[in-house]
Order: C-alpha cells, then sequence, then structure tokens
C-alpha cells in the first residue's frame, strides 16, 4: 500500500518510523575455564562475575558449554553461593551431544542473605533438585551487599490491617492536594511475600465511578524484594483533577495477567478488588 504524508503527497511504499540500535552477538570469551564435568559435557566460558551481588536481587550470568551427550530434561544449573543452593529460575535446554551451548541463567539471591563474601560455584541438578555434577565447579568470589529495610510501623499510626491477598498487608494510605498534583502517601507491610512483582495502581475516582486519573508502577522496592513484616513506605502522584468530591482506590495486581490481589477487610471479611479507603475534596 501506498504511503502519504500530512498534505496528501504519495511517499512512496514505506515510511521509516524510528531508528534501532542492535548490539552485535555475544561472542564466545576464551576458553579460561575448561573443565570436564559429566559424561564429556565441558564448561568452556563464562562472563566476568559481578564483583557486587545485592540481596534479594536477580543475578544473570553469560555461560558457554560443550555437550558430551543430551543434557537430562528439566535440569537446572543450581550456584552455590557459599552454603547456600539456588536453583536458576528456568531449566536448561537438551541440545544434542557435541552442540556448544550458550545461555544466560538467572538466579534469584535470598533477600535475608547476611552480607558479606561468597566462594561461587556451579551445579547442575535433575529435575528433583539432585546433583548430576559428582562435584560443583568452582567460578570465583562475590560480594552480597544488604539492603537497608524497615520492620516497625510508626507508633503514631493507626493501622487499617486491610489485606491485598498473602502478600500485603495496607497499614496507611494518606491523600493530599499539593499544588497541581494529588498525592497519595502509602505504608505497607509485607505479609506472606512470593517473589513475585506485582505492580500498584492508584486511582482517582468521580462520583459517577470513573476513573479521572491514575498511575500504575511497582512499589519503590519491588514486591519480589519483600521480607515478612517488612514496611515500606511509598508516594505517588496523580494529576489534580476539576473541583468536586473524589473516591482514591488502591490496588495491587500481576502485569502479565492482569490478575489483581483480593482484598480482605480488617476482620477478615472479603471486600473489591480495589481499596477505596477515603473520600476528597478537590478545590
Amino acid at each position: 500500500m501506498g504511503v502519504f504524508d500530512g498534505a496528501g503527497y504519495f511517499k512512496g511504499n514505506a515510511a521509516p518510523v524510528a531508528e534501532l540500535a542492535l548490539a552485535a552477538i555475544k561472542e564466545q570469551p576464551p576458553i579460561n575455564v575448561p573443565r570436564r564435568l559429566v559424561s564429556g559435557t565441558e564448561l568452556v566460558g563464562y562472563d566476568d562475575l559481578p564483583e557486587q551481588i545485592g540481596s534479594g536481587e536477580p543475578m544473570t550470568l553469560d555461560l558457554w558449554w560443550q555437550g558430551g551427550q543430551e543434557i537430562p530434561a528439566k535440569s537446572r544449573l543450581a550456584l552455590l553461593l557459599g552454603p547456600n543452593i539456588i536453583q536458576s529460575e528456568s531449566t536448561l535446554p537438551t541440545g544434542y551431544p557435541g552442540q556448544t551451548y550458550h545461555i544466560r541463567p538467572k538466579w534469584r539471591i535470598p533477600a535475608d542473605l547476611a552480607p558479606g563474601s561468597y566462594p561461587l560455584a556451579f551445579q547442575l541438578v535433575d529435575a528433583d533438585g539432585d546433583n548430576i555434577w559428582a562435584e560443583p565447579v568452582p567460578v570465583g568470589q562475590s560480594a552480597v551487599e544488604s539492603r537497608d529495610r524497615l520492620f516497625e510501623l510508626p507508633p503514631s499510626l493507626d493501622p487499617l490491617q486491610i489485606h491485598l491477598g498473602d502478600i500485603a498487608i495496607l497499614q496507611q494510605a494518606l491523600a493530599t492536594v499539593n499544588d497541581d498534583q494529588v498525592q497519595v502517601a502509602v505504608t505497607w507491610q509485607a505479609n506472606q511475600p512470593d517473589g513475585q512483582n506485582y505492580t500498584t495502581f492508584i486511582h482517582l475516582v468521580d462520583a459517577a465511578g470513573n476513573i479521572v486519573a491514575q498511575v500504575d508502577r511497582s512499589p519503590v522496592e519491588p514486591t519480589g524484594l519483600w521480607l515478612s513484616e517488612q514496611v515500606i513506605n511509598d508516594l505517588f502522584q496523580l494529576p489534580l483533577s476539576a473541583s468536586g468530591r473524589y473516591k482514591v482506590a488502591i490496588g495491587l495486581y500481576d502485569a502479565t495477567s492482569g490478575r489483581r490481589l483480593p482484598v480482605f477487610s480488617a476482620d477478615g471479611l472479603p471486600s473489591a478488588d480495589a481499596v477505596s479507603y477515603t473520600h476528597l475534596t478537590l478545590p
């Protein structure tokens, strides 16, 4: 089909819309750690190890190995961080004997891991978590840094005790008008976090039930990093709407599926999938 500009002139059969910068495929590094692993499988290279790792954060690493035989189905690459054994979040490709694999596994560092320097090693495990390699393969050392966390609510706070699934408790939500914005201060307390990242939504709803302003984003500290009983303070800003009386609603949802976490009041009664907690009059 032909392409025409805003004045109606024919510009050809295609129109440029953007420029895209592409990085070259990462090449295999020098064979710096030839090490026979199992049945002829050999680890032939890996990317530089991170000098520092944050507790509760993901760690990824580029690896290359050559298979002596087919890797067992549903195998995972475990990261040994000192005495801690952390399985990769995805399974490994089975491939074919003699094939060179380039993979980028991801591990989630435990959020409650004590800070310090840890030796790193790899261990191939099967679907049941049992070792396939007879011995772990040491690859170096990295330092784990802890994150500053708060575990006590302010003494002056009158907690709302509104539960969102098993994940979080909404303890405070205060809406104020500041210049041309509505500011919503939220205090979460982690209940039984499941390691997944959820998105917070804040809605400004008019008397007819229409959403006139909203913000959707991850909490200031992602829920995947929360520890049980941790207190998280966050501040959201919405554009100021026309004069009138509004409700402010808040909730959490899974951005992948769109599923909202169910809401339960302080006495355990189910509510809607958003918390309409206050009325706000805008001048």
